[in-house]
């Protein structure tokens, strides 16, 4: 019997920071997802760790402020995006 992938709630083929970034702009949270947007698609990283620890950092100030405007939809993205930055920094507390 062939193995079969749970169902996600987040399209598989996109980025879970792409999915994330679009789910906040939905939710009303424009600022906070052009400071995403900003972070992934406009700063010339160094490495690549360097960039998710970055991301964690502003993903930890937008939990702070804004988790209770946060639709479950995006509470879910929000655990996917965190998800990918924790493989890298398993410390960082998301």
């Amino acid at each position: 019997m062939p193995f079969a992938a749970p169902k996600r709630k987040t399209n598989e083929n996109q980025n879970p920071l792409t999915t994330l970034i679009e789910s906040l702009e939905r939710d009303g949270l424009s600022e906070e997802a052009r400071q995403l947007n900003v972070l992934f698609r406009q700063v010339a990283w160094t490495t690549g760790s360097e960039f998710l620890a970055e991301l964690g950092r502003a993903m930890k100030a937008l939990k702070v402020t804004h988790w209770n405007r946060m639709s479950d939809r995006t509470k879910t993205c929000f655990g996917d995006a965190a998800a990918a930055v924790r493989k890298a920094w398993p410390q960082m507390k998301l």
